[in-house]
């Protein structure tokens, strides 16, 4: 183990290798009697070692009496001396251990691992256990401990100080129980000869400097074999003493006892899984790294290779090899093997390896997404080219058989191959196959043997897509028909024609039209062959027109349908003219006038006019059938009874309407009349097509069957499991291993005909590896598409089979697999997540993504994400696992170390290693003039001038005492120790505006999707008009086709049943981070990309026609992103977006805001150069962002001061940023109507509370750590009561309209605010519903 002059460079919390390449190794601290067991089998590593004995005493430095109470709460580092006993004992030569068990030794990691095996392997001979694996073995509770250590030579002793700071949580606690001198004497022997240099260095340091100065050095030790989880019972011999045959007996605090047994299970301290676990060490995600991480988890679990970098695999670095890396990937690669199974290895962020990577292939620099398979093969390559026993290649000239047996054939390309190539990555990871090539002209036949690294292999299935249509006549012949065709996923719309002519059986004097429908008018015309059918989304509602073939291009007449209907606003009706039906579309020829029009139109609705004796029952109860009626066009379904007289009054209040059908001139919207169109009078049409409104009487619409007319089915009803396809991976293996014809550009030169022929190739499984990695081709690449295929393969996880479908056997080796690991990939393509399921002996099973380690059911390994199989060789002897057991075994304990108490005041100090921190103002109180402590039969006095101010001054200190160690853990930041609170530099009253809305404007919105939507932050619109857009809190971004709500889009691909609908937004807190939060939308109006600011995701793009998004950037100046909240998209392309710390998470969103954090970010990303960088940095809490109408500017809000803050784009002040605006509470969005204004919805108004909270961040701090809940907290913030408050300001920043709900009655939070069509929508990420208000 590094010791080092100055801890500040070595952080505490750094994993550290086993056995680093320059020889640096790790120090051990064990129990004395576990290695002594095992000294036997280490003598060459520990005879050259003098054996220190070291006692611990009490430093004199340390406090007595009431004053150590006090530094226990202000000081609770541990502190002791260890004076050197002597140096003269050589190995072996050391006492026995004591009873107590309070002797340990200091190993090197050698040592410690050839102890380990001795104990491991004591009994294989007798049990058949193979032999001892350090890849593949659990070593059991390991945990570091940082130790600051300083040389008194006067004394012949090491001054020992464990800092909280320099140690986790529960390392101290457990630190504090191991190194506690309240009990029996601590004895330590030094084995590793690791103290012995620090005297030696000391003494050269001071020959060398005439003034010594104090040094203190970094020691990290590796407990193991002390866990206090673990209570073991004691094993004595017949005279009381321990055994020492069968194992050790070790007591901390004279408590609990230890036994280590010398059998083929070691006595494990921990449970399988938990955090101290060698080799369950997660992979930082350093941006979009996860394909890197996924594969690195897999190759860091392959047994040899483990065995191999855990060794002295330095000695066989190639550093002459011109088509390897110098060594430097290798070593790269052995040192983060070494860091993932260290010894208490927390998570490992992969850095220097991920630096190297992008040094020698380019393709991965940076941080874009990258398939792992890709990475996978290019670090296999370049780990044997790194690792090449061969230093000088001979020169090998290929020959084909020439009849010669196949055997000799392939033995001897296998020997020239290994004349060439030698490493650990040919002896476990290379086999060979048979390739033959027989010529269609002259029936040569050519066979070579290739070696191959991984075996890629097809999936045979389709991959076609189901579409629902409606199919109508152009002639009013035939209702609507409902029809479904099976189209190529990834096919063109050529190939959606021809199933449609197919499927109508389309006579040649006919064509076919294919529209969209969306909001009961056609939104597109599907005329280009050639694009994708990816275009059109699984919700929209597609209507096919049967139309007669025109030579003389007549142009399209379209019809829309608006009926009158009963309107309630503000609890006033009125009439208004709705749009219902679908469009009906037929040729513009022989008409010459207004009555044409009409005439035609009714034509088309002849087949939906309803039966004589119908219309005449309805005639006959007019009441009833117009009750009927509005129901059905309602697209509702009412299941309460309806009266006569509720109805009567309906249709009384309704005015009058023209007792005819009238037709108008229209926009292809129908938003818009031009005029009326006579019947008298001619039409003039010089367009390609006519737009044509019909207004109908409510009467005269009743002849018609209005349900039918509405029914428009969606292209694949969202929701609709299909199922799924299923691949056996032994069909994906005869896939592969098949015949066929090389492709055009793939032909093979046939040396009997001289020419290039397009000969038959066929493959053979000659010889397979040890370790067997299967590639399955999901993915599929050509000039104009990209498609994944996400068929599930059904493979083997025990026995894969290969035995069949090898050519050539030896009898003596087998070929069954059994799975050990997987590369999954979810997502589609362009984008997704990387994962990787690891197996961890026995039946464990665990889930490595990026940080997070999982334990998984080997039941549920098995999915579709399936990409990259891991498979080991079994062997025919059957080998006995070693398992690694906990053994808890009941018997006699000790009682557990109890709490020290300050009894005085009735609070207990825990020994779990948490912080005490003193407030701000109890130093002062320590004044010997006002406050003196005595000693009193084990109390603490305090002692005041009068009754008054001594009853005062004890309760405050009460309170802050309270506040300093807060014992129960019930404040509002318990869970963050290392929250700091901030100054705000808030306004001052008179500097805000404090306008108000005296009428509660908001309280007039209009509530919708009450229940359908939890948390829609923010509300968009796309270009064409559709919407809205609104992402919500399970991580999807839903549309509003019209009539429901449709998932359009999703930002993360690790869903799951945890993302399934919950009772509230608040409710997704816990799982946003898995499931994704997105929170700022914008559509790109010149593509139509959605860009998308994702809380945990970044931000990301999705196309016109939705699905997983695309994650565009992680990272900003190799920052990560912690909290990206909103964006805006300028002209060209560029987004600016928001970042709002890189501390807090939005699930911490309430600590973000209680602390004040400094460490937002408002960044820019360039599409060209795919990068972020930031412009302004250090904000409190950003958020919105919104782009000046004229582009010169954009503003964005900083939440905890409450302004709006603009930065210039344009002009002389380019990149200079200042105040645009003051605002009258703390802003969450801030949105450009079309004039140029900016709508800013703030999350609550101001109040003294605030004010006083943000200006005095030590007063903050000392009422935050009392015992409230973070949402009683929240409440004061916002003044006890939730409301909605929306600002206009004009574009020179100056407010222009208030609208606010003071009460909380209708609109109660609000977090966004978008102006369209004379309308407010307003959203918010508390709420269930989106609101709307009309200017």
């Amino acid at each position: 183990m590094s010791v080092v002059a100055s801890p500040e460079e070595s952080p505490p919390d750094s994993t550290q290798r086993i056995d680093s390449f320059n020889g640096e190794q790790s120090v051990y601290f064990v129990p004395l009697r576990w290695w002594k067991d095992a000294q036997e089998s280490t003598p060459s590593e520990s005879a050259d070692k003098r054996e220190v004995l070291y006692t611990a005493a009490t430093t004199g430095s340390s406090y007595g009496g009431p004053m150590k109470l006090i530094n226990n709460i202000f000081n609770s580092d541990i502190l002791f001396d260890l004076r050197r006993e002597g140096d003269g004992l050589q190995n072996g030569e050391m006492g026995e251990a004591s009873v107590s068990g309070r002797e340990f030794a200091l190993v090197s990691s050698d040592m410690w691992l050839q102890a380990l095996k001795w104990h491991h392997d004591d009994k294989k001979n007798e049990k058949g256990v193979k032999s001892f694996s350090a890849g593949g073995v659990d070593r059991g509770d390991v945990y570091p401990v940082q130790l600051r250590l300083s040389v008194a030579q006067e004394t012949n002793s090491l001054a020992v100080k464990i800092c909280k700071k320099d140690n986790s949580v529960e390392c101290f606690r457990r630190a504090c129980k191991i190194f506690s001198l309240d009990s029996e004497q601590l004895r330590i022997w030094d084995i590793s000869g690791k103290t012995t240099s620090f005297f030696e260095n000391d003494v050269s340091n001071s020959k060398d400097c005439q003034q010594q100065t104090d040094q203190e050095m970094l020691l990290e030790l590796q407990i193991y074999g002390l866990s206090d989880s673990i209570k073991l019972k004691e094993s004595k011999k017949e005279d009381g003493s321990p055994q020492q045959t069968n194992g050790i007996t070790n007591g901390i605090n004279g408590g609990t006892i230890f036994r280590f047994g010398r059998s083929n299970s070691l006595s494990f301290l921990g449970k399988a899984g938990e955090a101290g676990t060698l080799g369950l060490t997660g992979l930082q995600n350093l941006g979009n790294t996860c394909f890197m991480n996924s594969s690195l988890q897999c190759l860091a679990h392959t047994p040899k290779l483990v065995d191999f970098f855990l060794g002295e695999y330095s000695r066989e670095i190639n550093l002459e090899n011109p088509l390897g890396m110098k060594g430097e990937i290798a070593l790269a690669f052995g040192d983060l093997l070494r860091s993932l199974w260290a010894p208490g290895a927390s998570t490992v962020a992969p850095r220097t390896f991920k630096a190297k990577l992008a040094r020698f292939a380019p393709q991965f620099t940076g941080f874009n997404q990258h398939d792992s398979q890709e990475l996978l093969a290019f670090l296999l390559d370049g780990l044997h080219e790194d690792l090449n026993r061969v230093k000088n290649k001979p020169y090998v000239e290929a020959k084909d058989g020439d009849g010669r047996p196949d055997e000799e054939v392939a033995d001897e390309y296998w020997r020239n191959h290994v004349a060439r190539n030698d490493s650990i990555i040919v002896d476990v990871c290379q086999g060979q196959y048979k390739s033959t090539l027989v010529c269609p002209i002259c029936k040569k036949v050519s066979v070579m043997f290739d070696p191959f690294m991984y075996l890629s292999l097809p999936l045979p299935c389709t991959s076609m897509r189901t579409m629902d249509l409606t199919v109508m006549s152009a002639d009013g012949g035939s209702l609507p028909v409902s029809l479904t065709v099976n189209v190529p996923k990834f096919g063109k719309f050529e190939d959606l024609q021809k199933a449609l002519v197919t499927a109508c059986s389309l006579p040649e004097d006919e064509t076919l039209l294919v529209t969209e429908v969306y909001n009961n008018r056609i939104l597109r015309f599907l005329e280009e062959p050639t694009d994708s059918l990816t275009l059109i989304r699984d919700g929209d509602k597609l209507v096919v027109y049967r139309l007669k073939k025109d030579v003389d291009n007549s142009p399209l007449i379209v019809f829309m349908h608006q009926k009158l209907e009963e309107q309630v606003i503000l609890g006033k009706s009125s009439p208004t003219w709705k749009a219902f039906g679908i469009p009906l579309v037929s040729r513009l020829s022989d008409v010459e006038n207004g009555a044409d029009v009409e005439n035609m139109y009714l034509k088309l609705l002849s087949s939906f006019k309803m039966p004589t004796e119908l219309f005449t029952e309805n005639l006959e109860n007019p009441i009833e059938e117009d009750a009927t009626d509005k129901a059905v066009t309602d697209g509702t379904t009412s299941v309460e009874d309806t009266n006569s007289t509720k109805v009567k009054e309906t249709t009384e209040s309704l005015p009058d309407p023209d007792p005819v059908l009238r037709l108008y001139l229209t926009d292809d919207r129908g938003s818009s009349i031009e005029s009326e169109i006579l019947k008298e009078k001619p039409v003039n049409n010089k367009s390609k097509r006519l737009n044509v409104l019909a207004r109908w009487p409510v009467k005269e619409l009743d002849v018609y069957d209005t349900c039918l007319l509405s029914s428009l089915p969606e292209v694949s009803k969202f929701g609709t499991k299909r199922p799924q396809e299923t691949v056996s991976l032994y069909k994906c293996l005869e896939a592969f291993l098949k015949e066929e014809p090389l492709g055009p550009d793939d032909m093979w030169y046939c040396p009997g005909c001289k020419e290039h022929r397009q000969a038959i190739k066929k493959l053979d499984l000659w010889r397979l590896p040890e370790i067997l990695v299967i590639h399955l081709k999901r993915f599929s690449y050509s000039r104009f598409m990209k498609n994944k295929l996400e068929a599930y393969v059904d493979f083997p996880i025990d026995g894969l089979d290969l035995s069949s479908y090898i050519s050539y056997t030896d009898g003596q080796t087998t070929y069954r697999y059994m799975l050990y690991a997987i590369s999954n990939h979810y997502g589609s393509m362009g984008g997704g997540h990387y994962t990787a399921y690891v197996h961890h002996g026995g039946d464990r099973w665990y889930d490595f993504d990026d940080s997070q380690v999982n334990k998984i059911s080997q039941e549920k390994i098995k999915t579709s994400a399936a990409y990259v199989l891991f498979y080991k060789r079994l062997y025919k002897i059957k080998a006995v696992e070693l398992r690694l057991v906990y053994e808890r075994e009941r018997g006699e304990l000790g009682r557990r170390p109890k709490r020290t108490k300050l009894r005085s005041l009735g609070v207990a100090q825990p020994l779990d290693g948490s912080t005490y921190h003193s407030s701000f103002f109890i130093i002062p109180l320590l004044n010997p003039n006002t406050f003196s402590l005595h000693h009193s039969t084990g109390s603490i006095m305090a002692l005041f001038f009068s009754p008054a101010t001594s009853a005062l001054l004890f309760l405050t200190l009460s309170l802050a005492l309270y506040s300093s160690i807060d014992p129960f853990n019930h404040c509002a930041i318990s869970d963050f120790p290392n929250f700091v609170a901030h100054e705000v530099i808030s306004p001052r009253p008179d500097q805000v505006p404090w306008e108000r809305d005296s009428q509660n404007s908001l309280q007039r919105s209009e509530i919708l999707f009450q229940n359908q939507v939890q948390g829609p932050e923010s509300v968009a619109f796309d270009p064409l008009g559709r919407g809205p857009y609104t992402g919500v809190a399970d991580g999807r971004v839903l549309f509003w086709n019209g009539d429901n709500w449709t998932a359009f889009a999703y930002t993360s691909s690790n869903r799951s049943e945890i993302c399934d609908p919950k009772p509230s937004a608040l409710s997704y807190l816990r799982n946003e981070h898995i499931c994704g939060r997105p929170l700022g939308l914008r559509f790109d109006k010149t593509t139509g990309d959605l860009y998308i600011a994702d809380a945990y995701m970044g931000l990301l793009k999705v196309g016109p026609e939705g699905g997983l998004a695309v994650p565009l950037v992680t990272e900003a100046e190799g920052v990560p992103l912690g909290f990206t909240n909103d964006l805006d998209i300028d002209d060209d392309g560029t987004v600016y977006f928001t970042d709002s710390s890189i501390n807090y998470q939005r699930r911490n969103f309430l600590q973000l805001v209680f602390s004040g954090d400094n460490s937002g970010r408002v960044l820019k990303y360039d599409p060209l150069a795919k990068k972020a960088v930031v412009l302004v940095s250090n904000i409190q809490f950003p958020n919105g962002v919104s782009i000046s109408k004229d582009g010169s500017f954009f503003v964005f809000c900083e939440g905890d001061i409450g302004s709006l803050r603009r930065y210039w784009l344009k002009g002389e002040r380019a990149g200079t940023t200042d105040v645009f605006a003051m605002l009258p509470g703390h802003p969450d969005n801030v949105r450009t109507n079309k004039e140029g204004e900016f709508w800013v919805a703030l999350h609550c108004k101001r109040n003294y509370y605030s004010y006083i909270m943000a200006r005095f961040p030590k007063l903050r701090m000392f009422i935050l750590k009392l015992p409230i809940t973070a949402r009683i907290h929240y409440m004061f913030q916002i003044g006890m009561k939730p409301h909605g408050l929306v600002v206009k300001y004009s574009p020179e920043g100056k407010l222009v309209k208030v609208l606010e709900d003071s009460e909380g009655k209708v609109v109660r939070s609000v977090s966004e605010v978008e102006e369209k069509d004379g309308k407010l929508w307003l959203g918010s990420v508390l709420m269930n519903f989106v609101a709307v208000y009309d200017l």
